[in-house]
């Protein structure tokens, strides 16, 4: 992989699980959600990557060792257009179920979750709870990593949406 494929991904990491105005991390938790979305090719790699971003102005490290996402950084983030995130694919009959309760001492959190389900294309069937006939597991999970909100999300697969159903199925034209 490329030292450019590999900048990309880590911006796609970052876009991947915020919408927001600031973006805080550190390089290793980074590192790690990266790694479960597909990785880079090497920590090596992406560390070249990484530091190369820094120089170009994506983000500055800050006195605590966490780094901002600078203008420049969301700026590039807003013109990434994340395709695999939002693929659709042959619906196979289930439905994906998102359902949390994450507490108000983590409204951020919550509020980001609320925004990426939005943005995977997830119904929105009340506040907490949101529905796609398509597969996000993988992405939910590695966000309720990222939010250290694991306890507070439930991602549930079933069959019929009960009394519901029409609605959605109307939402997703199937």
């Amino acid at each position: 992989m490329k030292r450019n494929e590999t900048g990309e991904k880590i911006l796609l990491g970052l876009y991947g699980f915020f919408s927001a105005t600031e973006i805080i991390f550190s390089r290793d938790s980074l590192f790690n959600k990266i790694q479960k979305m597909g990785g880079a090719p090497s920590r090596t790699a992406f560390i070249r990557s990484f530091n190369s971003l820094q120089r170009s102005d994506f983000w500055r490290l800050l006195r605590d060792g966490k780094y901002r996402l600078t203008e420049k950084g969301i700026d590039k983030l807003e013109q990434i257009q994340i395709s695999d995130f939002h693929k659709r694919r042959k619906w196979n009959g289930w439905w994906r179920i998102v359902i949390f309760d994450i507490k108000e001492d983590k409204r951020a959190a919550r509020d980001a979750l609320r925004r990426k389900l939005k943005n995977f294309g997830f119904y929105s069937l009340q506040k907490s709870v949101f529905v796609s006939p398509f597969d996000y597991q993988k992405e939910i999970a590695a966000l309720a990593d990222f939010f250290d909100a694991n306890d507070d999300i439930e991602y549930i697969i079933a069959k019929n949406l009960g009394g519901k159903e029409a609605e959605v199925r109307s939402f997703f034209n199937l």
